[in-house]
């Protein structure tokens, strides 16, 4: 059993919350003791709990400087003794400072989950400061490879929950003409989805 630690700024609704619920649920039926800390637990944060994940909101101040609260972070997350640290790479760099005060057998993983040159440039900028980086896509994985050396950078695509045999048994045979929906954004920029 490993003690893991996983930054996400918000868990409200969206890709990136979607995978990190799914991803806890796994590892916290594997066996695993997940902590989910967030700046905001949004709509989702409750989720979380309902499947025994732990969540810790971190209430970061404006008015303190962004090296003490980072000292504050990795003192939880050393005090916690987690085995591993997962951040989400977004717009929040507190997570990304807080890594600069961990000690060096700490395992770090960064998360890139969309082909966004700030997360890059995040990721490059302290890529003294962690492990290994995950690409949510074969496309950024490649580009993070490319950007990211000499560290190792894999893929992880998002998974989908797969209907029980009971759902499919109630499911209405296929007919033609198939008719699609496709609920979300067909964002290029950020997805990379062409």
């Amino acid at each position: 059993m490993m003690k893991i630690a996983i930054f996400v700024q918000e868990m409200t609704v969206g890709g990136v919350s979607t995978f990190i619920l799914n991803l806890s649920r796994l590892l916290y039926h594997a066996g695993h003791d997940v902590t989910v800390i967030t700046l905001d637990k949004g709509e989702w944060g409750t989720y979380l709990t309902e499947i025994g994940v732990k969540v810790h909101c971190l209430k970061p101040k404006s008015w303190v400087v962004m090296r003490h609260q980072a000292c504050h972070f990795a003192d939880y997350l050393i005090e916690q003794n987690f085995d591993l640290f997962m951040v989400n790479l977004g717009g929040q760099r507190l997570p990304m400072v807080a890594l600069h005060y961990l000690p060096d057998h700490l395992p770090i993983l960064v998360a890139l989950h969309g082909d966004q040159p700030p997360a890059y440039e995040l990721a490059a900028v302290n890529l003294a400061a962690w492990s290994c980086a995950v690409g949510g896509s074969p496309k950024v994985q490649q580009v993070a490879a490319t950007r990211l050396k000499p560290k190792p950078v894999h893929c992880i695509l998002y998974g989908i929950d797969l209907p029980t045999p009971e759902q499919l048994a109630v499911r209405q045979p296929w007919a033609l003409p198939l008719r699609l929906l496709f609920v979300g954004r067909l964002y290029d920029c950020e997805k990379g989805i062409f």
